[in-house]
């Protein structure tokens, strides 16, 4: 599994398909890694570059794990497979 972290183009060069090619290139590096998923989180404006670039929306869970009180929380969250992150 591989995570995509913000890819940017700077303002004054977007519009010209270099964010498409980061990500399939991203994409390629993973997949040569032996990655069989590459995931992204995204802002709702951001949507249709995303979706170009071949991605499709799903759910996805997220637990913070600072806010756990103690491990035990997390621990049986992963006894349920209600495992997240």
């Amino acid at each position: 599994h591989a995570f995509l972290l913000d890819p940017t183009v700077h303002p004054r060069y977007r519009r010209r398909g270099l964010g498409l090619e980061l990500v399939r290139r991203a994409a390629l590096a993973a997949k040569e890694a032996g990655c069989e998923w590459l995931h992204v989180d995204y802002e709702d404006h951001l949507e249709p570059f995303y979706r170009a670039a071949g991605f499709r929306a799903t759910k996805a869970g997220l637990i913070h794990l600072w806010d756990c009180t103690s491990s035990t929380q997390v621990d049986s969250e992963k006894k349920d497979g209600n495992r997240s992150g």
